[in-house]
């Protein structure tokens, strides 16, 4: 949302408020709640909402550094 232009207190809102509408059972999780706000994916698109809960892409160097701290 900021690379998008989004300044980070705006986008921590926005984040913010939909955090809190799973809590309150709105959404089942926060990646469907940001995919039905129109904010949200006006900005990033579909495809950018979804990219930013793509876990693989997240979780891509865990593998490297559990061997490096295993050493």
């Amino acid at each position: 949302l900021v690379r998008s232009g989004l300044t980070r207190e705006d986008a921590y809102k926005l984040v913010q408020e939909n955090s809190m509408g799973v809590w309150a059972g709105e959404h089942e999780d926060l990646e469907s709640a940001c995919m039905n706000d129109a904010r949200i994916t006006k900005r990033l698109g579909e495809k950018g909402t979804r990219a930013a809960f793509d876990l693989s892409r997240l979780l891509k160097h865990v593998p490297k550094l559990i061997r490096r701290a295993l050493r």
